[in-house]
C-alpha cells in the first residue's frame, strides 16, 4: 500500500481524494509488520510465559488451513480469539468490519494498530492505537508497546482479576439484542448443574405422576445447549449442558440422540477426535 500526505486527512492510501501532485508517497509492507512487528511482539510474550507452561498461538485469514468459507472461518477465529491485533492503516473496509465484529461479541483484548500519522475516524479515534513506522526506531517501539499492553491485560485474560473496563460497543449490541438477558440466564445456570440435575433426575422418578413436568424439564436445557451452540463463544458450554443431559436416569432414546449431537460437534474439531469417538460409541451402545 502507498500512502500519501494530504493537507485536510493526514495520511491517506493511494488511490484516493489526494493529488498525484502529493508529497513523496510512503510504501507500507504489510508482510513485514507481520513479521517484525507483531509475531516478534508475540514471540517475546512468549518467552515469558515459557516458566508458566502457557502460550499465545497466532494466526491470519488467509493462513487458516482447512476448506470451506474463508470469511466465515476468519469471522469465528475474531470471535473466539483472546487477543486481536488490527491493522487499520489505509481503513480497509474488510479489516473496519471485522474489528466491528469483535468489538460486538467480545470484551477481551483487541489492539489496534496504524502507520503513524494516520487520522482515524470517529468511530474508533478513541479506542488505544499503537503507532509504527518501518525504520529501526519506530519497529522497536511498536513492538514493544504490543508486548506492554498483553502483559498488563493478562490477568484479565487468564481470569486471575475481574475485568476492569466495559466494552462499551459489545454492551450497546447486547442491550439493542436482548443478548444480554440470555447472557444472564446462562450465568444462573452455571452454578447451579448439580441442583438443575437432581431435580430432573427427581422429575424422571415422578414421571408416573406429572409425565408433563419431567418433559419440560428435559426441553429446558435441550434448548438451552442448542441456544448456547448457535454461539461460537458459547459451544464449549453448550457442550457442558449435552453433557448434563447424558447423565440423567431414563430418557433412553433422547440420551443416544445427545451422545450423537456431542459426536457431531466434536467432530468438527481436529483437537477433539477421541473425544468425538467416545461419544459415538456411546450413543451406538444406547441404540439397542
Amino acid at each position: 500500500m502507498e500512502l500519501v500526505a494530504d493537507d485536510r486527512d493526514g495520511l491517506c492510501r493511494r488511490p484516493s481524494g489526494c493529488p498525484d501532485t502529493a508529497a513523496k508517497a510512503i510504501s507500507i509492507n504489510f508482510q513485514d509488520v507481520y513479521d517484525v512487528i507483531i509475531i516478534e511482539a508475540i514471540q517475546k510474550v512468549n518467552d515469558s510465559l515459557a516458566a508458566r507452561d502457557l502460550k499465545i498461538e497466532w494466526t491470519r485469514g488467509e493462513d487458516l488451513p482447512q476448506g470451506g468459507n474463508i470469511v466465515s472461518q476468519f469471522l469465528q477465529q475474531v470471535c473466539r480469539a483472546e487477543i486481536t491485533i488490527s491493522d487499520v492503516t489505509g481503513l480497509n473496509p474488510n479489516v473496519l468490519l471485522e474489528y466491528g465484529v469483535r468489538l460486538s461479541v467480545r470484551d477481551s483484548m483487541n489492539l489496534l494498530l496504524c502507520h503513524s500519522g494516520i487520522s482515524l475516524p470517529i468511530d474508533i479515534k478513541d479506542q488505544r492505537c499503537i503507532e509504527y513506522t518501518l525504520d529501526p526506531k519506530g519497529v522497536a517501539k511498536a513492538r514493544n508497546d504490543i508486548v506492554r499492553a498483553i502483559e498488563y491485560s493478562l490477568p484479565v485474560l487468564l481470569h486471575e482479576t475481574p475485568e476492569s473496563g466495559e466494552n462499551l460497543f459489545r454492551r450497546t449490541v447486547e442491550l439493542a439484542t436482548g443478548r444480554h438477558l440470555e447472557k444472564r440466564l446462562t450465568e444462573a445456570f452455571e452454578s447451579s448443574e448439580e441442583l438443575v440435575t437432581n431435580l430432573l433426575n427427581e422429575a424422571q422418578r415422578l414421571g408416573g405422576v406429572n409425565p408433563k413436568l419431567r418433559d419440560q424439564s428435559w426441553n429446558f436445557l435441550e434448548n438451552l445447549a442448542k441456544t448456547l451452540e448457535d454461539d461460537p463463544l458459547g459451544r464449549e458450554r453448550a457442550i457442558q449442558v449435552y453433557q448434563l443431559l447424558t447423565t440423567l436416569k431414563g430418557f433412553h432414546e433422547k440420551r443416544r440422540d445427545v451422545f450423537y449431537k456431542l459426536h457431531e460437534i466434536c467432530a468438527a474439531d481436529p483437537n477433539r477426535e477421541q473425544e468425538a469417538q467416545n461419544y459415538l460409541d456411546q450413543a451406538k451402545a444406547l441404540e439397542n
